[in-house]
């Protein structure tokens, strides 16, 4: 019975098939397409590029990216100070990473939740301090000279003001980095020139932000800064034997 009613099904399914396959005609006006192609229109417009002008511009500006880059003209502070700044940000998405399984494997895991407060300190305390000035101050750049003299391996310049980083560079002899608007807006920079260090003690998960009046002095800036750095919690100051 089943067999019998299998075989019209059949038959209809193959009429259905051949009805959708065929050709009805035109059914209406047909015009022929004018849009061009738009991969005809790419390579005709490539075609069209002196190339060797575009690689020269792109040349020619990468030779004065540094010369090109933003100036600012902050002031220098009337009264050398410090202030204390918590560095703490709110995540304002969860953070997943991989986790080794028991088993071997890996499963992403959720590190720490949306809205969690987190201090960069608990867990990275640099013991470099960034020094941002103004390269087009020279009585600036000299304070920059005098304070990498006395500390060239814990102290990295940043230039915030209007210098040129490449002339600084070569008047330093070392790398000068450039401070983006996101960095001054990080630190809370107002005045330069000013340095930028891990604090300790009471302010320990805090960042010091030094700045120096006129005439800058480097000995008193080093010993400020140095009084914070040596700075250690009893526990691991080791007594002599």
């Amino acid at each position: 019975m089943h067999r019998k009613l299998l075989i019209p099904v059949l038959l209809m399914a193959c009429a259905c098939s051949s009805t959708y396959a065929k050709d009805h005609g035109v059914q209406g006006n047909t015009w022929p397409i004018t849009e061009v192609d738009i991969r005809q229109l790419l390579v005709a417009s490539a075609a069209k590029v002196d190339w060797s002008k575009v690689q020269g511009d792109i040349k020619e500006s990468s030779k004065h990216y540094l010369t090109n880059l933003p100036k600012r003209h902050l002031p220098v502070v009337d009264r050398s100070q410090t202030v204390w700044l918590d560095p703490s940000i709110t995540l304002s998405s969860d953070i997943q990473a991989p986790v080794q399984q028991g088993d071997g494997g890996y499963r992403w895991q959720m590190l720490y939740p949306k809205g969690t407060l987190v201090n960069p300190l608990v867990t990275s305390r640099p013991v470099t301090a960034m020094l941002f000035f103004d390269g087009a101050d020279p009585a600036q750049v000299a304070f920059v000279q005098d304070m990498l003299e006395k500390e060239p391996l814990r102290i990295v310049p940043v230039e915030a003001g209007a210098g040129n980083v490449q002339d600084t560079h070569a008047l330093l002899r070392r790398p000068v980095f450039y401070a983006n608007d996101a960095m001054i807006n990080r630190f809370q920079l107002r005045y330069l020139p000013s340095l930028v260090y891990t604090g300790e003690g009471a302010h320990r998960l805090e960042l010091g932000i030094s700045s120096f009046s006129l005439p800058f002095n480097t000995s008193t800036a080093l010993t400020a800064w140095k009084q914070v750095i040596v700075a250690r919690p009893p526990s691991l100051v080791k007594k002599p034997r």
